[in-house]
């Protein structure tokens, strides 16, 4: 759920706790397994085992989560081909900042 319908489905429904976390989480860019797992393919660095989120619901970079999986791309246990699909798609995004 994006942040709007979340907030829209807290007004109608202010009891429900797992909303609430939910909410929780993102402002905290914290995002909960359960965000994670209704995140599109597209928002992993890795598509084929959907590891290292880095964008949001609506598509958008997220840096913290950009930052989150460059760090733990340093202590994962992939081949080394995934490794650098990984490191070159990660990269580009950092690039496109670099570029802003």
């Amino acid at each position: 759920m994006n942040l709007e319908k979340l907030q829209k489905h807290l007004l109608n429904n202010p009891d429900d706790l797992d909303a609430w976390d939910e909410l929780y989480s993102i402002s905290k860019n914290q995002w909960s397994k359960k965000f994670i797992n209704s995140l599109p393919v597209e928002a992993f660095a890795l598509e084929k085992s959907r590891e290292f989120p880095h964008h949001d619901l609506d598509g958008k970079l997220d840096i913290p989560h950009l930052k989150n999986s460059i760090e733990n791309l340093k202590k994962c246990d992939l081949s080394e081909t995934d490794k650098e699909q990984v490191f070159n798609h990660l990269n580009e995004h950092l690039q496109e900042l670099s570029n802003v």
